[in-house]
């Protein structure tokens, strides 16, 4: 090939353009030669080339170390702290292969957490959903064990914080060496001013809020109502903040104790109540290491705007509602816990009874409507762009964290609803459960046995074309009178209930509800349970005994009980639940209920915080001991102590 090549070249030379082509040629007969040479694999050496050795990659990552083997919840800033302390605290691991193998990798986690090598194994947890949530979820572990390749893929871990759970056994804190510098921890404690013991300058501040409120729990300012007849009025019925006798201060402050079981007990739990309760101790365990929550409420404003006030402080956002809670009144001086009684009262009968917004010059205030133990929320689309039904599932998850009164007689049929689960068109209704009339009108219509006339059937058929359900025939009456009933009361009220859900889960109810539904029993109970009895409140009074000896006293201090306990068999459920309200506060019945009998008073008088009621010793008949006393209950309506 080269030779012909050549050939050409020197017969072409003397023209230019051929010259090029000849050339042309010859390239491209050598690149043919060098394409389809044999081929012949290059010599390897590997006496001389050293073996290749895999890169490594290390992984670093945030760990943490519980001590509980069933905690689920994020340490709190205190118990962070003391884990610190004992060597369990946050760290940040470095593991020099990131393709390492379980075995390395347990290794060097145990190395850094020497106390989880005796509790049979480890589990790793992160946060669930949002990185602002306090409640951990485990990591499934691979049947290989876990290794930073999992953990990176598989488990997609990002960022996000990783939780050392141990298996088998709790880790003892106590016998654990705790670190500290005894120099820094002299300079960072302070001494209270009030009660003399020294706090970290990180926790004095709670400590102060805490120490305030008992000194003046125990020294409580006296109020003075200036009379024309120089004697208490019913206005100071519910302010009067007398200092209890000893037998109950000792009791005042009474709290149920912490749950001693852990986070999740309460779903074993057969009594529902005691399910609730233990929920509640757990969620509000950490309470007291939170920062107050403070809310000032103006009495001297119109109700309307008491209203705003409420509806602004739980329209807030991003506010942890197990925080402790102080209600202020502005133009009030009383104080203690019986303020916050009346502040959740006052929230619930708002929910229970309405509004009294002028809220865009229509009605529908009611957030509530229908039968008892058949409401429903109202489908009035002001209350729903105002937010006002998630404004109602707070307040009443707020209340029950407070353990303060309930919403009763919401129906049955939506407890499935608050945990977010579709009753479906096969939910049992009844038609008790509609409080609108439009529709009621036509399911009793179609539920009848007559034939319907020509105007009936339009009036059927306009109300279930509105709602892209089938018109009447003779054979779907039933089914669609079932249609019509399902969509009227659920599914018209869907965005409500949604809003309302939201409001419970602000508050950490919602996760109770959905982890056993059976418990929205409780957290909105029937009416028939609400009722008071005259039994439910005299077998918890703590009747009070005569401290002098004059015949004369004696016999007025008896004819006052006697008056008293007259009035309370007597009364009916409704004056009962106005006498404990102006009694305790709201109407919740405490354990117990104490009676003091004063000759200089003229009005009963109520020390919320105490749970004690003051009656007159003087008065002269049963009818005038009657009148004094629904005079000082009814002043609860006009605002606490305030006529």
């Amino acid at each position: 090939m080269c030779k012909d090549s050549s050939v050409i070249y020197f017969k072409m030379s003397n023209r230019p353009t051929q010259l090029l082509i000849c050339w042309f040629l010859y390239f491209l007969a050598e690149e043919v030669v060098r394409m389809f040479r044999p081929y012949q694999p290059p010599q390897q050496h590997h006496h001389n080339r050293p073996p290749q050795q895999r890169r490594k990659k290390s992984f670093t990552h945030r760990f943490f170390c519980l001590v509980g083997r069933r905690q689920e919840m994020v340490p709190s800033p205190a118990e962070r702290y003391e884990l610190e302390r004992a060597g369990l605290g946050e760290k940040r691991i470095t593991f020099p292969d990131k393709f390492c193998t379980a075995a390395e990798f347990t290794n060097i986690l145990l190395s850094n957490y020497p106390a989880l090598r005796d509790c049979g194994g480890y589990q790793l947890l992160r946060t669930r959903g949002s990185t602002r949530t306090k409640w951990l979820v485990p990591i499934p572990c691979p049947m290989d064990g876990y290794t930073p390749r999992y953990l990176c893929t598989s488990a997609n871990i990002g960022q996000a914080t990783l939780y050392a759970r141990p298996l088998q056994m709790d880790i003892q804190t106590a016998n654990l060496t705790r670190t500290e510098d005894p120099d820094s921890h002299h300079h960072s404690m302070v001494e209270c001013v009030y009660c003399g013991q020294n706090f970290e300058m990180g926790t004095i501040q709670d400590h102060i809020d805490a120490c305030e409120m008992l000194i003046l729990a125990l020294n409580p300012p006296t109020r003075i109502f200036a009379t024309s007849m120089a004697t208490p009025s019913p206005a100071s019925a519910s302010t009067s903040f007398a200092t209890p006798s000893p037998a109950s201060a000792s009791t005042s402050f009474a709290t149920p104790s912490p749950a001693s079981a852990s986070t999740s007990e309460w779903k074993l739990e057969p009594d529902l109540k005691m399910a609730a309760k233990m929920f509640r101790n757990n969620l509000m365990k950490d309470a007291d290491q939170k920062p107050t929550l403070v809310f000032t409420l103006d009495m001297n404003t119109t109700e309307e705007g008491r209203e705003r006030a409420m509806i602004g402080f739980y329209k807030q956002t991003s506010v942890d509602w197990t925080r402790p809670l102080e209600v202020r009144l502005k133009g009030d001086c009383a104080i203690g816990d019986g303020v916050k009684k009346y502040f959740f009262s006052l929230c619930l009968k708002k929910i229970q009874t309405g509004l009294h917004l002028d809220l865009d010059n229509i009605g529908g205030k009611t957030l509530f409507i229908g039968q008892m133990d058949h409401l429903v929320p109202s489908s009035s689309l002001v209350l729903l762009n105002g937010d006002l039904f998630r404004v109602a599932g707070r307040i009443i998850g707020h209340s029950f964290l407070n353990e303060g009164p309930l919403l009763t007689g919401m129906g049955q049929f939506l407890f499935p609803l608050l945990a977010n689960k579709d009753p479906g068109e096969d939910a049992i209704l009844q038609i008790q459960d509609c409080p609108d009339t439009d529709v009621t009108d036509t399911v009793c219509l179609l539920e009848s046995q007559t034939v319907l006339t020509v105007e009936q059937i339009e009036q059927v058929n306009n109300l279930a074309l509105s709602w892209d359900l089938p018109t009447f025939t003779e054979d779907n009456g039933r089914l669609l009178s079932a249609q019509i009933l399902h969509h009227g009361v659920i599914v018209r009220r869907d965005r409500q209930m949604a809003q309302f859900r939201k409001g419970l889960k602000d508050t950490g109810l919602l996760k109770m509800l959905k982890e056993r539904p059976e418990l929205a029993a409780v957290l909105f109970p029937r009416t028939a349970e609400a009722e008071m009895e005259p039994q439910m409140i005299t077998q918890r009074v703590i009747w009070p005994e005569p401290d002098s000896d004059d015949e004369g006293d004696i016999d007025d201090y008896c004819s006052a009980a006697a008056y008293l306990r007259q009035y309370i068999s007597s009364a009916s459920s409704s004056q009962l639940r106005d006498l404990v309200e102006f009694w305790t506060g709201w109407t919740v019945l405490p354990d117990q209920l104490y009676v003091s009998i004063d000759k200089d008073l003229t009005f009963p008088v109520a020390s919320t915080c105490f749970t004690t009621l003051k009656i007159p010793a003087g008065c002269r008949s049963y009818a005038e001991f009657c009148q004094n006393l629904s005079a000082a209950v009814s002043s609860t309506e006009f605002g606490f102590g305030r006529v």
